[in-house]
């Protein structure tokens, strides 16, 4: 294997309809591109998250596209053959490998707040941040460091209360777009107030 994420330069303007005929069809360099390029983040950040009994996020790649792909009673087909184009793929993966993740395992004590593929749609980011953990009990007292009160309720929604962007959204009245952009200012002023206290 080489050094990962993988490029993916065949399937990187593809839509989702060829892309999930690509997987249904096993064609290989495309799959290779999906599972260890394009969506490498995805399944990288889960790895990080949750306590699993994978050797490394490859095999945990390998699992979750297991899971995807497995032939299920009673109609003998898979997870991704029954994908309606309802939603967009990138959604719809995040929400069926976390889900996967969730009822497999435990996640970490420690939270992670900045990890870019946390809140930002899987087709947007190309790469991961590093990684820094706040223990749960820490958490209140860096909050209370924050001197932006929007930014603090994103934060406690979000990482400590565990809803989903969609759940906050809805829960806020943010536009999407502005959720975003703000959940990464709030994680860039609780990643300063954290190293500021760490110094």
């Amino acid at each position: 294997m080489r050094k990962l994420p993988i490029p993916y330069p065949l399937i990187e303007k593809l839509e989702d309809r060829p892309m999930v005929y690509c997987l249904l069809k096993r064609l290989p360099e495309e799959t290779d591109q999906f599972l260890y390029g394009k969506y490498y983040p995805l399944f990288r950040n889960l790895f990080l998250y949750f306590y699993t009994d994978c050797l490394d996020e490859v095999e945990l790649t390998n699992e979750i596209y297991l899971h995807i792909m497995e032939p299920r009673p009673p109609r003998n087909s898979s997870y991704l053959e029954n994908f309606q184009f309802q939603c967009s793929l990138a959604w719809w993966m995040k929400k069926v490998s976390t889900h996967f993740c969730i009822s497999k395992y435990k996640k970490h004590k420690k939270l992670t707040f900045f990890q870019l593929t946390d809140d930002m749609p899987v087709s947007e980011v190309s790469y991961l941040s590093a990684t820094t953990g706040i223990e749960r009990e820490d958490f209140e007292k860096f909050l209370s460091l924050m001197h932006n009160e929007r930014y603090r309720k994103l934060v406690r929604l979000r990482y400590f209360e565990g809803l989903s962007p969609d759940e906050i959204i809805e829960e806020t009245g943010e536009k999407r777009i502005n959720y975003y952009r703000t959940i990464q200012r709030a994680r860039a002023q609780l990643r300063e107030v954290y190293f500021d206290e760490k110094n």
